[in-house]
């Protein structure tokens, strides 16, 4: 059963599949979208936040960035600055609905819908984010991300993982696939072993993660370290070097980032990472908005889907080309725009 979902997501997507009825974007023209981004220096959360943009464009809706930098308060003091000039969506990422409850109650208010980004896995809004204003919901499955990477450890291990995992807490997205390994792991690994070490927000991951990943490692049972995120795992090689850990221990992650990637190519202790296409990603997060600005009804699931990387495939990807050809990604953004009857 691991090695049938590890070869799929090896594979990577091999068409375009369209999360719910298409609809009129036009009517979303010339509309205001204020995107409250999660921390610009994140990589991934810059490359997301320019292909929302992007796609929201072609539709004729016009933008405003500001970034919350992962600060609660920022966060809710930019949304009510959105409310204030009286935008027509917002779009906020990564923080809990209940921590910016003040000011999204307050767009509820002024009839603003809030689209929320990376809470839970895909699913329908829970009650507790219904009641707060939050409209829809972007996500990518970090559940079926951490199952594919117990897969991946299980067979390179034939079934012997002792590992060590790293999740930051204070972003509750990461829960969902922490829990994942763990129920994955007794299904597919049930002799096996994994420990968990939480280290909150990303300011304290440079002084805090290489320590950690050190005293990981001296421990000569360990021959696996799962951090929740692939750039908590570049801080985390150089502690694997230094205890003289390459040949035993190997680092599996999320989310497929460029900087991690070109370590995995270079045969590196980053030996796996997988994710979803950041750009497909984005376009859903511009999809579920146009669907709140044409008065449509948003999706429960915008079904992007998940590759993995490690020595068998990277070889083929060319890590200089935009990162929606490292998926095999299908012709996404035609998919959109013909669902928006754009194209």
């Amino acid at each position: 059963m691991a090695e049938e979902q590890l070869h799929e997501a090896l594979e990577g997507p091999s068409k375009f599949i369209t999360p719910g009825p298409g609809f009129d974007a036009s009517k979303a023209k010339g509309k205001s979208v204020y995107i409250v981004a999660a921390d610009l220096s994140v990589p991934f959360i810059k490359e997301l936040t320019e292909g929302t943009v992007e796609a929201l464009e072609k539709a004729g809706v016009h933008t405003t960035v500001v970034d919350h930098k992962d600060n609660p308060a920022t966060a809710n003091r930019l949304i009510e600055q959105a409310v204030s000039q009286h935008v027509d969506a917002i779009i906020t990422s990564s923080l809990p609905a209940a921590v910016i409850a003040p000011s999204v109650e307050q767009a509820k208010a002024a009839g603003i819908p809030v689209v929320q980004e990376f809470e839970t896995d895909p699913g329908p809004l829970s009650a507790e984010a219904k009641k707060i204003g939050i409209s829809a919901q972007l996500t990518e499955c970090s559940g079926c991300a951490g199952e594919v990477l117990i897969d991946w450890a299980t067979v390179e291990s034939e079934g012997k993982i002792d590992g060590v995992g790293f999740e930051n807490s204070g972003i509750p997205f990461g829960k969902y696939q922490v829990e994942a390994m763990n129920k994955r792991l007794e299904e597919v690994c049930p002799g096996c072993s994994l420990k968990w070490e939480d280290v909150q927000t990303p300011e304290n991951w440079a002084t805090k993660l290489p320590t950690l990943a050190q005293t990981a490692v001296q421990d000569p049972s360990v021959n696996f370290l799962f951090p929740v995120y692939d750039n908590m795992a570049e801080l985390m090689v150089p502690s694997v070097h230094a205890g003289n850990a390459t040949e035993r221990v190997k680092i599996a992650t999320y989310n497929a980032d460029k900087a991690p990637l070109e370590a995995l190519a270079k045969g590196d202790v980053i030996a796996a990472d997988d994710g979803q296409p950041t750009g497909w990603l984005a376009w859903g997060a511009a999809d579920q908005t146009l669907r709140l600005l044409s008065g449509v009804k948003p999706v429960v699931d915008e079904k992007v889907p998940l590759r993995l990387f490690d020595e068998s495939n990277i070889g083929s990807v060319g890590l200089n080309e935009p990162s929606e050809t490292w998926f095999n990604s299908p012709p996404y953004k035609a998919g959109y725009e013909k669902l928006w009857g754009l194209g």
